[in-house]
Formats: C-alpha cells, structure tokens, sequence
C-alpha cells in the first residue's frame, strides 16, 4: 500500500463520519469547523487564537469569524492575554460545557452505530491504539502536541 492510498482512505473515513456527524451539527445551528473549534477549546483551560488557528488548521481571518459565533452563542469568551499584550485568550463558558455534554452524547450514539460493524471493542480499542501511535509518530519531531 503506498503512502498516498493512506492519505486517500483517511479522507474517506474522515468523509463518511462527517456525513454521519454533520446532521446533528445543522440541528444545533453548528458548522462542522465551528464544532471542531469548540471541541478544542473545551479541551483546554484556555487558548491563544493565534495557537488555536494552527491547531485547528482554519486560517485566523476564519477563525474570526467562528469565534464571533460562538462568543455571539455564549459558547467562549475572549479575553486579553496580560502575559502578551499582542495575544487573545479563549476560554470556554460553563454553556459551552452543559452544551457539548449534551451534543458529544448524540454524536457519540451516531458513530457507535456507524462503528458497529466493527464487531469486537477490541478492535474498535486496537484501531483507536493504532491511531494514537500514528499521531504520535507524526508529531514527533514537530513539536506538536494536542
């Protein structure tokens, strides 16, 4: 298998879950990038936009104008970074919590149906196994970390 054909059949999962996935996104008034943002943003205590533009990958000149949703939504609040003038901080609001509980729940019914084909839990765990160790494998050296 050539490394392009890699390339190619993550873009089809990627495809097919989003097909799956993007419904329950439209239902709550959300963009796929949107949620992405939110998921990240979640993760954290608080973000730079400008570190939250590379880690999402969306361009800062888009990225503004998703965070001028979500903060419109009561999702995230931007802040000044007191360490760094130049600097914008995000952070999550207790409404973006409550919210993406609620939204993860649903998405995570749709993909386990998605997945179930997928017989065993082990394979499902080995196949998520897998993919950490390909992240991890491509971040090195990069000095990325997520």
């Amino acid at each position: 298998m050539s490394e392009l054909e890699i390339l190619e059949l993550f873009c089809k999962v990627h495809q097919r879950l989003m097909k799956r996935v993007l419904p329950l996104l439209r239902k709550n008034g959300l963009t796929g990038p949107e949620f992405f943002v939110m998921w990240k943003v979640k993760k954290r205590v608080f973000c730079r936009v400008t570190d939250l533009a590379e880690k999402t990958g969306i361009p800062p000149s888009t990225l503004t104008g998703i965070l001028d949703r979500l903060e419109e939504r009561g999702f995230i609040r931007r802040t000044p970074d007191l360490s760094d003038r130049r600097s914008i901080l995000v952070k999550s609001t207790p409404n973006l919590e409550s919210f993406l509980e609620q939204l993860t729940t649903e998405i995570e019914k749709v993909l386990q149906h998605s997945l179930s084909s997928l017989s065993s839990p082990e394979l499902l765990d080995r196949l998520k196994h897998d993919l950490r160790l390909l992240v991890a494998s491509l971040d090195l050296g990069e000095g990325e970390t997520d």
